[in-house]
């Protein structure tokens, strides 16, 4: 039974190590995770804070900046000198009986050119997001082109321009009177040149509408717009069309992205199935267009004609990378502390449990017959004053161990006096002894000798 309780046994310093590193680490660790999920979330906050103040910033920029240009085409397209141009170009193709692209080719059209577009290339001129202007009549006819490229003199609802967005969007606006964006696309006409168009009604005096007012833009001042932020962050806006391609590239690419790379990001996907409203989405983590993990947000861009996704995102490392250091400090600090604390509880316990085992051999040498045990303990506390009374019972149980030789040895002396005056007695006397009634219970040799 000792046998089994002595293996079964477990080691009181192992046990206050574990007490004594639990109580120094528990604390610490439980501190450290809520400073590090603390910092986290802060940062976290303030990447989302700067992410919506970007995002609100950037769609303010575009609705601005369309906004104007907007402006600029209506005032040329409810310009009467543009409108008695087109008329004037129109009435001169008719009389003509030319085809189209022989007549854009004429003297006659040159004459008319050089007389009336002096306007038309002042204001060209005057803004640098302009790359082309152009006059169309009803019937889809391109008559006038600033930059005279190869789509002058073609009809644009009937000629290899009829499938563009460009065709598609001045037909509309001559069906319904509005001003219209087409979004971007390859213009064959400028050697593919990335671009987009807007449109307007042309008005004669009357109201009635003669034409189309179209202005081509160079998507350089968009691009700009979108890429306005520090290089040295990862902050990134990019614009998304409905058919899920970029209409302007990633921070760190070239314009050759653009329509030609489909995003299909968390962000993007939530947008297809709910549009909203056009304000501000809710941020989230996810894997962004190039793999890595960013936080990002949307908001929904309504132009006239078009439906874009406005997506700004963060790297999730970089927004996190204070927190991540913390991290990385804290558990330094962490493994210097455990270590510390440690190398003092092994110290701690072994204080309190090496008096313990002096106690328990002393204990079983006294067991075993050894008397001469002190145990020298210098500690001030409980176990000290154990160890005294160990001490203090050793001197006791020898004080009374002495007492006890030197009486056996007196009793012992006094049994041999007893023996020796027997032997006198039983050689010399007659001894009987008899109780009350005279019967006799006990005679010596020399009684039964001389009795018979």
């Amino acid at each position: 039974m000792s046998e089994h309780r002595r293996r079964s046994r477990h080691s009181l310093g192992r046990s206050l190590l574990m007490w004594f590193l639990l109580l120094a680490l528990l604390p610490l660790s439980i501190n450290a995770w809520l400073g590090y999920r603390q910092a986290a979330d802060g940062l976290t906050a303030m990447a989302i804070e700067e992410l919506e103040q970007g995002a609100k910033l950037k769609a303010q920029l575009i609705q601005i900046w369309f906004g104007y240009r907007f402006m600029d085409l209506r005032s040329q397209a409810e310009s009467r000198r543009n409108a008695q141009f087109l008329t004037a170009l129109r009435d001169a193709l008719e009389r003509s009986g030319q085809p189209l692209d022989k007549f854009v080719n004429g003297d006659t059209w040159a004459a008319l050119v050089d007389a009336r577009q002096q306007d038309l290339m002042t204001f060209i001129r005057r803004y640098d997001y302009l790359y082309d202007l152009f006059l169309i009549d009803r019937d889809g006819n391109i008559l006038f082109s600033a930059e005279r490229e190869f789509d002058l003199g073609s009809n644009i609802f009937g000629g290899p321009y009829a499938q563009t967005r460009f065709a598609k969007i001045a037909k509309t606006s001559l069906e319904t009177g509005q001003a219209l964006f087409s979004d971007f696309e390859g213009h064959a006409a400028s050697n593919v040149l990335l671009t987009g168009f807007l449109t307007a009604p042309l008005l004669n005096e009357s109201g009635e509408t003669i034409g189309v007012f179209a202005i081509q833009l160079q998507l350089e001042r968009i691009r700009a717009l979108m890429l306005g932020h520090s290089g040295d962050s990862s902050l990134n806006h990019y614009l998304v069309g409905e058919d899920g391609f970029l209409r302007t590239p990633l921070a760190g690419q070239g314009m050759d992205s653009v329509l030609r790379e489909r995003i299909d990001t968390e962000q993007f996907r939530r947008w297809q199935q709910d549009r909203g409203d056009g304000g501000l989405e809710s941020a989230s983590a996810y894997r962004g267009p190039a793999g890595q993990q960013v936080i990002g947000l949307r908001q929904s861009l309504q132009l006239p004609g078009v439906s874009w996704v406005l997506i700004s995102e963060i790297d999730r490392d970089e927004a996190l990378a204070a927190a991540h250091r913390l991290g990385w400090v804290t558990l330094v600090i962490f493994l210097l502390t455990g270590t510390l604390a440690a190398l003092l509880a092994i110290y701690q316990a072994r204080r309190i449990t090496r008096p313990i085992t002096l106690l328990a051999d002393a204990s079983r040498a006294v067991a075993a017959g050894d008397l001469d045990q002190q145990v020298v303990i210098q500690a001030n506390n409980e176990i000290g004053l154990l160890a005294d009374a160990f001490n203090e019972m050793l001197s006791v149980r020898k004080r009374h161990m002495n007492v006890l030789e030197e009486s056996n040895d007196i009793a012992q002396m006094a049994m041999a006096e007893l023996a020796e005056q027997k032997f006198a007695l039983d050689q010399h006397a007659i001894v009987a002894i008899t109780d009350v009634h005279g019967t006799i219970t006990f005679a010596n040799k020399k009684f039964s000798e001389i009795s018979g």
